[in-house]
Order: C-alpha cells, then sequence, then structure tokens
C-alpha cells in the first residue's frame, strides 16, 4: 500500500508565491557554495540529497490523497484541485484509450474538498467509471451544483464518464478495491468522516476534522460515538 499526496491544503488552494521561491533557491544554492557538478546527473543528485522544504514543496492544492498499489482500480480520497494533477498523471500514464475504474471517497462535500472535480480529466473520457463512496445524502447534489448553469462551462450531465454515487454506512466496513474501508464520524462542523483502509496487515487513515481543545469538548457532544470518532487514528500504520 503506497499514499500519494496530490493535495493537503485547506480551504482554499495556494500557489507557491515570489519569496518563498526566492526562499528556496537562497537555501539550495548556500548549500551549493564551493561545489562543481561535473555532469547534470550529479547536480541531480545533488538536488535530490536537499531538504524536502529546499528541494520540495508542499501544500498547493487542496485536498486529494492516493492510495496506490492497491489493484486494478485506482483509490481516491477527496476530490479538491490536487485531483487534476492526478488526472494528468492518468493522461500521461494510459491515455485516453485505456478505461479505468476510480473509487472516490468523499470525507464531506465542503467546496475545498470537491472543487477539482470539474478539471479531473478522467471525468471527460468515455469508459471511465467514477465511483464516489461517502456517508453523505448530497454528495451527487453537491457535485452537480457546482459544475452547473451559470457556475462551470460543461454541465455535470455531460461529462464522458459513467459517474456512481454509493451511500456508506459509518463504522461498517466495505470490500472495494481489493482494501477494507470503514467510514468514522470525526469532529468537523457539518459533519466529516475518515476512512480506514486495510490491506495485508496495513493500516491507513485519511481524515479531515477539527483538533480536540479538551475532553470536555468532546463529552459535551451529543451523538454517542462522540468519544469515539477522535481516536480513528489509534494503532494505524500510517495517519493523513
Amino acid at each position: 500500500m503506497l499514499v500519494r499526496f496530490w493535495g493537503t491544503r485547506g480551504s482554499l488552494p495556494a500557489p507557491l508565491g515570489r519569496r518563498a521561491v526566492r526562499a528556496k533557491l537562497r537555501e539550495a544554492l548556500t548549500a551549493a557554495a564551493g561545489r562543481s557538478f561535473a555532469t547534470p546527473e550529479e547536480l541531480d543528485r545533488f538536488i535530490d540529497g536537499l531538504p524536502f522544504d529546499v528541494g520540495g514543496t508542499y501544500g498547493g492544492n487542496s485536498s486529494c490523497v492516493e492510495i496506490a498499489n492497491v489493484g486494478d482500480e485506482y483509490v481516491l480520497c477527496d476530490l479538491g484541485t490536487g485531483v487534476r494533477e492526478f488526472g494528468v498523471r492518468m493522461m500521461q500514464e494510459r491515455g485516453p484509450q485505456r478505461p479505468a475504474c476510480y473509487n472516490v471517497f468523499l470525507s464531506h462535500v465542503h467546496w475545498d474538498h470537491i472543487m477539482g472535480f470539474p478539471f479531473w480529466p478522467s471525468a471527460y473520457i468515455p469508459g471511465n467509471t467514477i465511483r464516489i463512496h461517502g456517508c453523505h445524502k448530497t454528495m451527487r447534489e453537491a457535485l452537480e451544483r457546482q459544475q452547473s448553469d451559470p457556475c462551470f462551462p460543461v454541465d455535470f450531465r455531460n461529462l464522458g464518464a459513467q459517474i456512481e454515487f454509493v451511500e456508506l454506512e459509518p463504522e461498517r466496513g466495505y470490500e472495494i478495491a481489493g482494501l477494507t474501508v470503514t467510514a468514522m464520524l470525526q469532529n468537523h462542523y457539518g459533519d466529516s468522516y475518515g476512512y480506514r483502509f486495510e490491506r495485508d496487515g496495513l493500516r491507513a487513515q485519511v481524515s479531515d476534522a477539527r483538533r480536540i481543545l479538551s475532553v470536555r469538548a468532546v463529552l459535551s457532544r451529543r451523538r454517542p460515538s462522540g468519544l469515539r470518532r477522535h481516536v480513528l487514528a489509534r494503532g494505524f500504520d500510517l495517519g493523513a
């Protein structure tokens, strides 16, 4: 099981600005002072050895996480703007002639978690199947509304791919795309659901939840499962 982060930013996407780029260049050039590179390969090895916050970046796109290496079908969590870059990668690897099945697990339907869907190339390709799983009854409504006149030039109903919506029951395990998937309610306005993915003894958990301020605040929630929702990440190999 491999986890790829295509977008991790909340609320709105934010590109890397001039000051941040300049700061990265300064640190990289400082680290390279006094060195010489005889070949492009030597330079690449030097860049690969830089700290991640200097040689790479994070944030940028809003939420989209891939659970990879699980079989023939693809698994994504959320449809923030990161799903566009995922789709571009799919076009490079597969092209439009090789249909695929994509399983999406929505934490909730706030805009930052669905705003990338209209720009996902895979949604426009006939033969593709996109199954959108989640615990909210408003999943279809939210996606259709953001992709309707006058908000977007291509109506949701005109997409080439087959779009299916699958409503899940929280705290119940499902066998999907070679994974055991369980949705759990989290502490988030309007209700958000984290997902536990299990396979071959490995566990990964992907969520979007508000930080716990106090035990009293947790216990004051009216739902009887209020405490359990905050301990979803215990005992996992990876939490995101």
